[in-house]
């Protein structure tokens, strides 16, 4: 993590950088053994992402991430292993924050963690509920299973959610071509 402080010595006066440090106690040990008296310390700000500025054109769709569950039970299913299964999935899919992600969730498995907890440290992408299905697939032994059923259901939200919208679209077009009519006639 990136840290901006303020700080100065008798030389040099008063003295503006950035350090990068684990947090913040670390930041301060790492200014201060530098020789310097610090004033003041925060987090630095960073630039946001275009997915965190646009999510539903850049980030992960729910169409990715019931391809994602369904390659990973049918994988997995196989007897492929899971490592091996993310590692195929990083290089086949094309959008980025899910390369990304995929690359996040390989480093926590290659640490030790669960699979669930990688997936639980990415709320925006996968919900509670996915994350939740996925450590009881891992503690009962049916992942595969377990990821294909959640599959079914994210798809048929998908599938529900597109129905209302295409419901809403005619009420919609009207309202717009009365205002368009309305302003014409005015």
């Amino acid at each position: 993590m990136r840290f901006s402080y303020i700080a100065y010595n008798l030389e040099d006066g008063v003295i503006k950088g950035r350090v990068d440090a684990l947090d913040e106690n670390a930041a301060r040990a790492d200014v201060v053994g530098q020789g310097l008296k610090l004033l003041r310390i925060s987090a630095a700000k960073k630039m946001p992402s275009l997915e965190e500025i646009f999510p539903s054109i850049f980030g992960v769709g729910k169409a990715e991430v019931v391809r994602f569950a369904r390659q990973i039970a049918t994988m997995t299913a196989s007897g492929s292993n899971l490592v091996n299964v993310l590692e195929m999935l990083q290089e086949d899919t094309r959008n980025s924050a899910m390369s990304r992600i995929l690359t996040e969730i390989h480093a926590v498995l290659d640490e030790g963690g669960s699979f669930s907890s990688a997936l639980a440290q990415h709320p925006k992408v996968f919900n509670p509920i996915f994350v939740s299905v996925v450590e009881i697939g891992e503690f009962t032994g049916r992942l595969g299973p377990s990821l294909e059923q959640m599959a079914d259901i994210l798809e048929t939200e998908q599938e529900a959610s597109q129905r209302a919208m295409q419901a809403l679209m005619y009420p919609m077009a009207i309202m717009g071509l009365s205002m368009l009519t309305l302003m014409v006639l005015i």
